[in-house]
């Protein structure tokens, strides 16, 4: 049988066990024996079984660290998402920059140590560069409350953006080169429309500018499995987030899509090609 690992971080193990357990008994059923290993031994312990040629097929690394999926990739192991796709999603300037380069419509965002708050139009929200999951992600009504929170905080860490409708938003699930489903997420109770924050999600139909989109990302990067968030400006949409390791709970409890079979045929149908 051959091995393959799955890498987390530690104080998210827990709460993704669903994912992590069905994800080691799909690849089972496709006679890949996949390892769990936590972040803070991955990096050691991946360098001692190089050393002794004992390579995993593939690794699919769900910490966030794009240096680690390099450090696998550079020795010639494959990695799901690969280390751009991870530089890319898992900072939300590093985002915003790729969807300008590919001309993709995204709101006015800036870094907030370089804009002139005194000149921006309020209120703006205002983001953790590296949060995910709505995680670090603050409403600014005023320029005196920005001031306020902005002491003590490195702002070369944040961004700042537009605020525009607020408490609902669209994630497209995107798996290679396809959209497997896409929900409408809303909150009626937070400014923030994630599901695991409270909100409500229902399938929904992407437009076509969502489509064209996404097609712009598909053709841009090499993906695996990627949540695309979309917000709206006066029923526009505009793109907001491409979310690295993303989510599968609504999927499971609002569909009847496996979306990790999927995921491990995708992997597997990969790997098979690069050998």
């Amino acid at each position: 049988m051959n091995n393959a690992w799955i890498l987390y971080n530690e104080h998210e193990y827990k709460k993704n066990q669903f994912f992590i357990e069905t994800f080691i008994e799909t690849m089972a059923e496709r006679g890949v024996e996949l390892s769990l290993f936590l972040n803070g031994n991955c990096k050691n312990m991946g360098i001692n079984e190089i050393k002794k040629n004992e390579k995993p097929l593939f690794v699919i690394n769900r910490t966030r660290d794009y240096r680690l999926s390099r450090f696998f990739e550079t020795n010639g192991i494959m990695v799901f998402n690969n280390s751009i796709v991870s530089e890319i999603a898992n900072d939300k300037w590093n985002s915003y920059l790729f969807a300008m380069d590919l001309k993709i419509p995204v709101l006015e965002t800036n870094l907030l140590n370089q804009v002139q708050k005194e000149k921006i139009t309020y209120p703006q929200i205002v983001k953790k560069r590296i949060g995910h999951g709505g995680n670090d992600v603050f409403f600014i009504e005023t320029l005196e409350q920005l001031n306020s929170w902005a002491e003590n905080r490195d702002e070369s860490q944040y961004i700042i953006q537009k605020a525009v409708q607020t408490g609902k938003d669209v994630r497209a699930y995107v798996l290679g080169k396809r959209v497997v489903v896409s929900f409408l997420r809303e909150n009626n109770n937070d400014f923030r429309a994630n599901y695991s924050l409270g909100g409500t999600a229902k399938t929904t139909t992407l437009s076509k500018d969502q489509k064209n989109i996404i097609k712009k990302i598909m053709t841009g990067l090499n993906l695996g499995l990627v949540g695309v968030d979309f917000v709206f400006d006066s029923g526009v949409p505009f793109f907001n987030e491409l979310e690295d390791v993303v989510g599968t709970r609504m999927i499971y409890e609002k569909t009847n899509i496996n979306i990790i079979k999927e995921y491990a045929n995708l992997i597997m149908s990969k790997v098979g090609e690069s050998r």
